[in-house]
């Protein structure tokens, strides 16, 4: 069995260069599996996806969230406005969300023309049920409470969000903990409460009760394995460079 967190990691570090021990890669996917198998377990889980007529959603990143909430600051927060510009981000989740467009109110209408020739023949409920389930579930045991599901609970829960949306406060707050800004935009919320966690971990700071042990061994796991490989490359290249020089002096 394969741990899609523990392989996610690990091909991070190859792309920075590292080299990872095999005594390593089997030591962090078997504490990956550890956690990944409890299905109430949040941290670990991978992004949901909906499919509505031949359109595929999928749960959208913080840069995504953000994006959505700063378009709604711009135009009117009606809903068939909200269900067009929601329907069109969450089914583009490979393009730029880094910056708003110059012209909101034309995306906006491109949002309107894009659902009604993809969507068209798709009830506003079956499309917002399915946008619904890629942003916050459908378990309420989860702690993600979609609207069509606890109606007014939700609506107080969400609203406690404050003058920052909670992507926005997830995003500032992985960055207090020197999470690099781009990562954090590229994840989805569950992946970047993950990095969160982890980032607590790492720094002594007192986790809720709710987190697993399980929590603690991957990622502190997962930490001395990134100390060793970046340590091991950088020694590396370091003894490259050196015999380098060495043949070039001696040239």
């Amino acid at each position: 069995m394969v741990s899609a967190l523990a392989m996610e990691d690990i091909q991070s570090l190859m792309e920075e260069g590292c080299e990872v021990p095999p005594s390593s890669i089997i030591r962090l996917n078997a504490l990956g599996i550890k956690i990944e198998k409890k299905p109430e377990f949040a941290l670990a889980s991978l992004p949901r996806v909906a499919l509505c007529g031949d359109v595929l959603f999928r749960q959208p990143t913080i840069a995504q969230d953000i994006f959505i909430d700063q378009m709604l600051e711009i135009l009117n927060d009606d809903e068939g406005t909200k269900l067009a510009l929601e329907a069109y981000v969450l089914a583009h989740h490979d393009k730029d969300w880094f910056n708003l467009p110059r012209f909101p109110k034309l995306f906006a209408t491109k949002c309107s023309i894009w659902i009604k020739t993809h969507l068209g023949k798709e009830t506003a409920t079956k499309v917002r049920q399915a946008i619904d389930f890629c942003k916050y579930g459908m378990n309420p045991n989860d702690g993600e409470y979609p609207v069509y599901v606890t109606d007014e609970t939700f609506e107080k829960w969400f609203g406690e969000a404050g003058p920052l949306s909670l992507a926005m406060k997830d995003y500032v707050q992985a960055c207090t903990f020197g999470i690099a800004p781009e990562t954090a935009l590229r994840a989805t919320s569950p992946r970047l409460t993950a990095m969160i966690q982890r980032a607590a971990i790492l720094h002594d700071v007192k986790v809720e009760a709710q987190e697993k042990i399980a929590t603690a061994e991957y990622y502190n796991t997962l930490h001395e394995i990134q100390e060793q490989c970046r340590k091991a490359r950088d020694e590396k290249l370091k003894k490259k460079n050196q015999e380098a020089n060495e043949v070039k002096e001696n040239g």
